[in-house]
């Protein structure tokens, strides 16, 4: 889970996706940083 919530169906159905994909970027990059940062934990 990426912890986003968006009310945009319509909007991400004809392509406006940049809120989802900032959001899956981010989450990627936090999770990055968990796994190479030891000691480092999920609040």
């Amino acid at each position: 889970r990426i912890n986003l919530t968006l009310y945009k169906l319509d909007q991400f159905m004809l392509g406006y996706m940049d809120d989802m994909l900032d959001a899956l970027n981010v989450y990627a990059k936090e999770e990055q940083l968990k796994a190479d940062i030891p000691g480092l934990e999920k609040n």
